[in-house]
C-alpha cells in the first residue's frame, strides 16, 4: 500500500521528469495524477512543489488558462481542501488524454 509520502513523491517525480523532457500533460492527465497522489492528502512541502511545477509548465495550456482548474488544483495541493479534491474526480475535459490519441489511431487502423 502506498502511503502519503510515496504517493506525493510519485506525482512530483512523474511531473518533474515529464516537464524536464519538455513534454506536456493534458489537464485530464494532471487531474488523474493529482487525484491518485492525493488519496492521503499532500504534505505542505510536496503540495507547494507540485503546484509550482504545474503552474510553471501548464498555466498557458488549454484547460488551465481562463478556467478555474488551476485554482482548484491550488486548493487541493496548497490548501489541502478535501472538497476540491473530491470535485476533481468528476471534472470532465473536452479532449481528455490527447497524448494517447496515437494509440487509438493505431488500434482502430489495424482493425480495418
Amino acid at each position: 500500500m502506498l502511503n502519503q509520502s510515496k504517493r506525493n513523491s510519485y506525482a512530483h517525480g512523474v511531473l518533474n521528469s515529464h516537464f524536464k523532457a519538455r513534454k506536456t500533460f493534458s489537464s485530464a492527465a494532471i487531474r488523474d495524477i493529482i487525484y491518485f497522489a492525493g488519496k492521503h492528502r499532500f504534505s505542505k512541502t510536496a503540495g507547494d512543489e507540485i503546484f509550482d511545477l504545474i503552474s510553471k509548465n501548464c498555466a498557458s495550456q488549454v484547460g488551465f488558462h481562463g478556467e478555474d482548474f488551476l485554482e482548484k488544483l491550488r486548493k487541493v495541493l496548497v490548501e489541502n481542501s478535501r472538497v476540491a479534491y473530491f470535485e476533481l474526480e468528476n471534472r470532465v475535459f473536452k479532449d481528455q488524454y490527447t497524448e494517447m490519441d496515437h494509440i487509438g489511431h493505431c488500434i482502430t487502423g489495424d482493425m480495418g
